[in-house]
C-alpha cells in the first residue's frame, strides 16, 4: 500500500511516499479463444490491429486501427470499443461504425491513421496517432504525431495540424510510428519508433520525446539507450507498474521462436526512460507469436498495449495470419500474467519535503522534515530526466532548509526528489521565464 500525504496552500502538493522496489513477472498465457477482438469492414477482412487499451470508470476502453470503415473513406481509422473483463468487446455504438478518429480527405497528411496511443489526463481522454498520406506511403518524411482530445471519452476533436513531425536529417527523418506514452507528474513520456535512411535502407530505432502542455507540443531526446541493449527492438510500448516503474514491452526476433517474440525490460526511476535491464532469458522474450491460428506463422504482429489490472497485467497484441494480399486478416489477442509487487510499506514517520514559491522563475527555498539521522540525497531532475543536482548530507532532526538560484534553467517542469533510506518523498517544480 502506498501513503500519500497533500499539503495545501502556498508551498505546493507532496506526491507519494514510498519505497523503490521492482516489479517480478510470473509466465504468461494466451487466452484460448484469440482473438478476442475482430473488425470487419463492408466487402473487407478482419482488420483490427495496434490496440491501445486503459482501465476507465468500471471499464476497458480500447481504440485500434482498422481499414474501410466508413461509406466515404477506405482508409484506416481510430474505431473504439469497450469490456468489462478485457474478453468481451463492443465496439462503440456511434452510428459511425465505432470510429471516434477518422479522415475522409484524399489530400490530408493523416489520410491513414495507424498506431495510436490513448490516454487520460486528469478528466480529459486524448488520442495520439501516426498519420500519414497513403498515395505517398509511410516511410517518405512525412508521417507526423497527430492529436484528437475528448471530454467524455467518445466524441473526439482532432487538432487540424500535427503536433510532432520527422527531423530532417535526423533518426526519425523518414517516419514517426509506434509510440507509446506513459503520464508522470504531469508530464507526458513518449518512446516511438524513428524511421531513417540508413543508406537507402529505412531503419528503426527507438526514440524518446516528452512534453509539459498535454502533447500540444513535444521535445525530442533522441535515442532512448544509447547502448546496444534496445537495437533491433520493435513495436515498443511503455507501462506504469503498481510500484511506480516502468515496464517497456516490445518485439524481437530472439532467435528461440519461429517468429517474432513479445518481451519486456524493466527500469526502477523517476522517469520512463531507462536505462532499461531485460527480464528472464533471450534479450527478455516471454511469449512466441505463431502459436495461435490468428497469427499466422508470427513473422509479423505484435504491437502490444498493457494493462496492470488488480494486479493482472493483461496485454492486447496484434495478431497477422497473411494469406496474400489483399486478404491478410488482422485480430487483436490477450495475454495474460500475474503481477507481484514488494512495495516496502513506510512507518507513519517519513520525512516531508515542500518547496515555495511555486511556480518561480529566480530561485526557490525547498524545506524538508526529517525523522531520524540516516543520510538524506537531495536530486533535481529535467523534464526528460536528466540528473541535474545530486547532493548528500548528514541527516539529522527537525527542519532543514536551503536555497537554489534557478536563474540558468530555461523554463520547465522539473522534479525533486528527497531520499532517505527506503522513503522517497516526490514534488514537482515549474520554472517560469
Amino acid at each position: 500500500m502506498k501513503k500519500v500525504r497533500l499539503i495545501l496552500g502556498v508551498i505546493g502538493i507532496i506526491i507519494a511516499n514510498m519505497g523503490y522496489s521492482q516489479s517480478s513477472w510470473n509466465s504468461w498465457t494466451k487466452y484460448s479463444q484469440n482473438p478476442v477482438v475482430n473488425y470487419y469492414p463492408p466487402g473487407g477482412v478482419n482488420s483490427a490491429s495496434d490496440p491501445s487499451v486503459i482501465w476507465d470508470g468500471g471499464e476497458f476502453k480500447m481504440i485500434f486501427s482498422g481499414d474501410g470503415i466508413l461509406a466515404n473513406s477506405a482508409h484506416s481509422s481510430i474505431i473504439m470499443a469497450t469490456s468489462p473483463d478485457g474478453i468481451n468487446w463492443t465496439i462503440l455504438p456511434n452510428g459511425n461504425g465505432g470510429v471516434v478518429v477518422a479522415s475522409d480527405s484524399t489530400e490530408a497528411w493523416d489520410q491513414g491513421m495507424e498506431t495510436a496511443e490513448l490516454i487520460k489526463v486528469g478528466n480529459e481522454y486524448i488520442i495520439f496517432y501516426c498519420g500519414y498520406n497513403e498515395t505517398i506511403g509511410l516511410y517518405n518524411g512525412e508521417t507526423h504525431l497527430g492529436r484528437a482530445v475528448s471530454t467524455d471519452g467518445i466524441n473526439f476533436v482532432k487538432d487540424p495540424l500535427p503536433v510532432m513531425s520527422p527531423t530532417p536529417g535526423g533518426l526519425d527523418e523518414l517516419a514517426i510510428w509506434e509510440i507509446g506514452i506513459v503520464v508522470q507528474n504531469d508530464t507526458l513520456f513518449m518512446i516511438y519508433e524513428g524511421w531513417f535512411d540508413d543508406n537507402g535502407t529505412p531503419s528503426a530505432l527507438i526514440q524518446k520525446a516528452y512534453s509539459i502542455d498535454d502533447g500540444q507540443t513535444w521535445i525530442k531526446e533522441g535515442l532512448l539507450d544509447r547502448s546496444n541493449l534496445l537495437i533491433g527492438l520493435l513495436h515498443p510500448d511503455i507501462m506504469k507498474n503498481a510500484d511506480g516503474n516502468f515496464s517497456l514491452f516490445y518485439s524481437i526476433d530472439d532467435g528461440v521462436c519461429s517468429g517474432l517474440a513479445t518481451g519486456i525490460y524493466h527500469y526502477s526511476g523517476p522517469t520512463p526512460f531507462g536505462p532499461f535491464s531485460p527480464v528472464g532469458q533471450n534479450n527478455g522474450s516471454i511469449i512466441c507469436l505463431g502459436t495461435q491460428a490468428f497469427e499466422g506463422a508470427g513473422l509479423e504482429g505484435g504491437f502490444t498495449s498493457t494493462v496492470n489490472f488488480n494486479g493482472q497485467a493483461k496485454m492486447f497484441y496484434t495478431g497477422i495470419n497473411d494469406l496474400g494480399q489483399p486478404n491478410q486478416e488482422i485480430g487483436i489477442g490477450l495475454i495474460e500474467s500475474n503481477i507481484v509487487t514488494s512495495t516496502q510499506e513506510l512507518e507513519s514517520n517519513e520525512p516531508i519535503l515542500i518547496l515555495y514559491p511555486n511556480p518561480t522563475s529566480e530561485k526557490i527555498t525547498i524545506e524538508y522534515t526529517l525523522v531520524n539521522e540516516d543520510a538524506v540525497i537531495f536530486q533535481l531532475y529535467s523534464p526528460s530526466g536528466q540528473l541535474l543536482i545530486n547532493e548528500k548530507y548528514n541527516g539529522k532532526f527537525g527542519l532543514t532548509k536551503r536555497e537554489i538560484d534557478l536563474k540558468l534553467l530555461p523554463p520547465a517542469c522539473y522534479f525533486i526528489y528527497l531520499i532517505q533510506g527506503n522513503s522517497v518523498s516526490r514534488t514537482k517544480m515549474v520554472k517560469l521565464q
